[in-house]
C-alpha cells in the first residue's frame, strides 16, 4: 500500500529526529517510516498529517501509529503535546539576566536531554555575565544547580535565589551550550541588585503584552 510514485520512488513519512524528553522520545526513532494514523494511510501527505494531529491536540488524547522500523511493522500509542502551550509564556528578570524554562525548540536544536534554566542573556558587567556570550551577544546557557539546589524548572530557579542578597557570594552549576565541551561546570560568582532584582514576566494572551511582577527589587 505504500507503493511508489510514478517515478518509482514511494512516498512515505520518516521521522528525522526525536525530540528529547517529549512524550515520543521512549516509542519512537529517527528513521521510523510512519505508515499509518489512527487506521488512516497517510503516506507523504504531510498536511494531512498534520490536521489530523491538531484535532487531537485539545482533548490531549493519544494517537495509533502503524509504523516499520528495520522492515518490521509495529503498532505504536503516542501521546499527544502541545508544542504551542511550551513556548516562552514567563520569565525571570534577575541581576541583569534574563531567565526561562528550557523549551522544545532548544531541546531539539541542542539535543538537549538534561533539566535545568535557560539564560538567554546578561547585561554587560552583570553577575551572570561571567559566561561567554555567543556572536549574535546572547548567552547559551543551562543553569542547573544554585548554591546546593537543583534546578528542574523556572519555580526552582526562583526558591534559589529569592532569598540571595546583594553582594551574596553564589555558587551555580551550569552548562555553557557556546563551548564545544559543555559538561555542568561549578562558577563562584558575586550577585549584584544594582541591575534587576527578582522579577517574574507572563504573557497576556488578552492585552498582548508581558504582565509585570517583581517578587522583590
Amino acid at each position: 500500500e505504500i507503493g511508489p510514485s510514478e517515478s518509482g520512488t514511494p512516498k512515505v513519512m520518516m521521522i528525522e529526529a526525536i525530540l528529547p524528553k517529549s512524550p515520543g522520545a521512549s516509542l519512537l526513532r529517527a528513521s521510523d517510516i510512519i505508515y499509518r494514523i489512527n487506521g488512516t494511510l497517510i503516506r507523504d501527505d504531510l498536511y494531512r498529517f498534520d490536521k489530523i494531529l491538531d484535532e487531537l491536540v485539545v482533548p490531549q488524547e493519544e494517537v495509533s501509529l502503524e509504523i516499520y522500523r528495520n522492515g518490521k511493522q509495529h503498532m505504536i500509542d503516542v501521546p499527544i503535546s502541545d508544542l504551542e502551550t511550551q513556548k516562552v509564556r514567563r520569565f525571570m528578570l534577575f541581576a541583569g539576566a534574563v531567565f526561562h524554562d528550557v523549551t522544545p525548540f532548544l531541546r531539539r536544536e541542542l539535543a538537549l536531554t538534561t533539566d535545568g534554566v535557560w539564560m538567554s542573556s546578561a547585561s554587560p558587567g552583570s553577575s551572570f555575565s561571567i559566561w561567554r556570550m555567543g556572536s549574535s551577544g546572547s548567552a547559551r546557557v543551562v543553569i542547573q544547580e544554585i548554591n546546593g539546589i537543583n534546578i528542574k524548572k523556572l519555580d526552582d530557579f526562583i526558591g534559589a535565589c529569592k532569598d540571595i542578597k546583594d553582594g551574596q557570594h553564589t555558587y551555580v552549576i551550569a552548562r555553557d551550550m557556546n563551548l564545544y565541551q559543555n559538561a555542568p561546570k561549578p562558577e563562584p560568582l558575586t550577585v549584584n541588585l544594582q541591575f534587576d532584582g527578582l522579577k517574574l514576566f507572563d504573557w497576556n494572551a488578552t492585552s498582548l503584552d508581558w504582565d509585570e511582577t517583581a517578587i522583590w527589587s
